[in-house]
């Protein structure tokens, strides 16, 4: 009968170790990375849908401050929180 010794088993578990170590760090962030950049494609094209959708009712444009702006584009997108800036920037 043969079977393995403590010591074998424990360096079999400290390669593991060494491994996983090593691996765990690169999955991680390539899953963040995926998520991120699904979560920024998301978000890209609703906030294109919605301003499609101001621009076709003709509410696009024509605002004195980025508050009222924003404000309109809360109608047609879900903002969880409004920034304190009045001013706009167009590029």
């Amino acid at each position: 009968m043969s079977a393995f010794t403590l010591a074998e088993v424990l360096v079999t578990l400290v390669i593991i170790g060494i491994v996983a170590v090593l691996t765990i760090p690169a999955v991680v962030k390539n899953h963040q990375e995926k998520t991120w950049n699904t979560a920024s494609q998301v978000f890209e094209r609703r906030l294109e849908e919605a301003l499609k959708s101001m621009n076709a009712q003709e509410t696009l444009s024509g605002y004195s401050n980025t508050r009222d702006f924003v404000e309109e584009l809360a109608k047609h997108i879900k903002i969880t929180k409004i920034c304190e800036n009045n001013d706009l920037y167009v590029l």
